[in-house]
C-alpha cells in the first residue's frame, strides 16, 4: 500500500460515523462475505518455503444458493386485480430486468441479514414503449446503510442513512421524515445528500436537498429472516461460521496428511548399503548378511475416522442452516414420492416459506409505491412463488386425474397446472375440430356423388393412354 492509498483509506474511516453499532455492523458484513466468497479463514499455520496444505470448502456459498433457488425458482409473477396495472407493473419489472434484480436482492438479504431496494423516478428506459422512461429499481449494497428507526418501535422507520465511495470520493444520503400530519402520519421525506473528497479537505458539503411528496420513502428494506426486536434481519452466514472453519481444519489435516503420508518410506537394518540412502525405481538393491533388512513403511489406516467427522461436521453445518444435504439422499432419489421428497425437506421449505413471506411483503409494497408514483389506483394484488420442488410427474398426472373425474377442479385449472394457456388451447382445438369436420364433409359429398379418393387420377390416366395411342 502507498502512502497515498494509506491516507485515503484513513480518509474514509474518518468519514465513517464515530458510531461503534455502524462500525461493528460493517466489520460483520465484511466477514460474513469474505466467507461467502470462500475467502476464510485459514485454519494451518504456513512457515516459510513450507507447503500450504489449507483448504476450504466453501459449503457457505452453498447454503445461501440453495436458499435463493429455493424461494425464486423460476420466478415470480405479480398478480394485479386490475389488469392495466398488472400490464404497467411487468413493464417496469422488464424494464429493470427482473429475474436478475430479485435474485441480487435476494443474496444480499442472505448474505447481510437484511435487502434494500431504491425506487428511481424516471431511471429505466421502456422495453416496450419508445422514449418512455420508467422508475429505475436499484438493489442498495446492504454495508453502506444504516436504518433509523423510532426508539419505542423498531418497526417504525424514521430515515435510512448511505454512506458509500467512488475512487477519491466519498458520498453521504440521509432520507428522513420531512412532513406529518396530526396524527403522526408521514406525508413526506426529505433527502439530504453530501459529498466529500481533497477539494472539500474531506469534510462533509451539502451537495443537494430535494423533498420526496409520498408518505413513503424512496428505499425500501426487508429481513431475510426475523429477529425480534432488531430492524435489520438475520443473516444466513453468520450461525455456520465456526461450522465452516471447523470442516476447513479437518480437510486441511486431512491434506497434509496424505501429503506426508501417502507413498510408502523404505527403511532398512543391516543391509550394507553403505551411504546410499536411496535408489531409482531402475536400480537394484543388493542386500547383504543373515539380519539385513528391508520394509516399507506404509499408513495403516484410510483416515476413516478423519473422513467420517468431517462428514459429520458437513451434515451439522447443513442441519443448522436449515439445508437438504444431497448427499445424504443420493442413494434414495430413485424411491422418492412427492409426500417423501415433501418429507425430506420439510425443515427447508419452512424457511422459504418464512423468507417469502417477508420478501414478498417488500415485494409487494414496492409495487404499491410503484403504481402510486405512476398516480395508478389500485390494489399490490399477490404473489405467485414457483413450486421449489420437483415433482413425480406420474403421481401428478394421477392426482389431476381424480380431481379432474370427481368435478373437484375445472379443465382450465388443470391446463394452468400443466402450464398452459387455456383460452389460446381451446382457440387452436377449435381450428383443429373445424379443419377436421371441412374435410370428412368434403370426403361425404364426394362419397354421396360416387367419387373416390382416386378418382381424381382417371383423367391424367387417360390423357397418357391417349398420348401412347397416337405414338404407335
Amino acid at each position: 500500500m502507498t502512502i497515498s492509498d494509506w491516507l485515503r483509506s484513513t480518509m474514509w474511516d474518518f468519514l465513517l460515523p464515530q458510531d461503534t453499532e455502524w462500525s461493528e455492523r460493517v466489520e460483520r458484513y465484511d466477514n460474513y462475505l469474505d466467507y461467502y466468497r470462500g475467502q476464510q479463514k485459514r485454519q494451518l499455520t504456513v512457515r516459510p518455503q513450507q507447503a500450504d496444505d489449507n483448504l476450504t470448502e466453501n459449503y457457505t456459498e452453498l447454503v445461501v444458493e440453495r436458499s435463493i433457488s429455493l424461494m425464486l425458482g423460476d420466478g415470480v409473477e405479480f398478480e394485479l386485480p386490475d389488469e392495466s396495472n398488472e400490464e404497467y407493473i411487468e413493464e417496469v419489472m422488464e424494464a429493470n430486468r427482473q429475474n436478475i434484480l430479485l435474485y441480487d436482492a435476494a443474496q444480499n438479504a442472505a448474505i447481510y441479514g437484511t435487502g434494500f431496494i431504491k425506487i428511481i423516478p424516471d431511471g429505466a428506459e421502456s422495453k416496450q414503449r419508445e422514449n418512455v422512461m420508467l422508475p429505475r429499481l436499484v438493489v442498495l449494497n446492504p454495508a453502506w446503510m444504516q436504518i433509523n428507526t423510532d426508539p419505542e418501535d423498531v418497526g417504525k422507520v424514521t430515515g435510512y442513512e448511505m454512506r458509500y465511495r467512488v475512487g477519491d470520493l466519498a458520498r453521504r444520503e440521509v432520507t428522513e421524515v420531512f412532513a406529518q400530519d396530526e396524527y403522526g402520519r408521514v406525508l413526506s421525506w426529505q433527502i439530504t445528500s453530501y459529498k466529500a473528497d481533497a477539494s472539500t479537505q474531506w469534510k462533509w458539503i451539502q451537495d443537494s436537498q430535494t423533498v420526496w411528496e409520498y408518505e413513503f420513502p424512496p428505499v425500501i428494506h426487508w429481513k431475510n429472516l426475523p429477529w425480534a426486536n432488531n430492524a435489520y434481519g438475520r443473516s444466513e452466514v453468520a450461525p455456520i461460521i465456526e461450522l465452516q472453519d471447523r470442516i476447513n481444519f479437518v480437510s486441511s489435516n486431512i491434506s497434509k496428511i496424505i501429503r506426508y503420508h501417502a507413498h510408502p518410506k523404505t527403511w532398512g537394518r543391516g543391509a550394507g548399503l553403505g551411504n546410499k540412502a536411496s535408489w531409482g525405481a531402475d536400480e537394484i538393491v543388493m542386500v547383504n548378511g543373515p539380519d539385513a533388512m528391508l520394509q516399507n513403511l506404509e499408513m495403516q489406516s484410510d483416515l476413516v475416522s478423519s473422513r467420517e467427522f468431517r462428514d459429520e461436521l458437513k451434515a451439522a453445518l447443513m442441519e443448522i442452516s436449515r439445508t437438504v444435504d444431497l448427499s445424504s439422499m443420493k442413494d434414495k432419489i430413485g424411491s422418492l414420492t412427492n409426500f417423501g421428497l415433501r418429507v425430506l425437506y420439510n425443515d427447508a421449505l419452512d424457511k422459504t416459506s418464512t423468507k417469502r413471506d417477508t420478501f414478498g411483503e417488500a415485494l409487494l409494497e414496492l409495487v404499491h409505491r410503484l403504481l402510486v408514483l405512476d398516480n395508478r389506483p389500485g390494489e399490490s394484488g399477490y404473489i405467485e412463488w414457483p413450486d421449489p420442488l420437483p415433482v413425480n410427474e406420474t403421481e401428478r398426472l394421477q392426482s389431476d386425474g381424480f380431481d379432474l373425474d370427481r368435478g373437484l377442479v375445472s379443465k382450465e385449472t388443470i391446463s394452468e397446472r400443466r402450464g398452459y394457456d387455456f383460452e389460446e388451447e381451446q382457440e387452436k382445438m377449435s381450428s383443429e375440430q373445424q379443419a377436421s369436420d371441412n374435410i370428412g364433409s368434403m370426403l361425404l359429398r364426394a362419397f354421396n356423388r360416387g367419387e373416390t379418393t382416386a378418382a381424381p387420377r382417371l383423367p391424367a390416366m387417360r390423357i397418357q393412354a391417349n398420348a401412347e395411342e397416337e405414338e404407335e
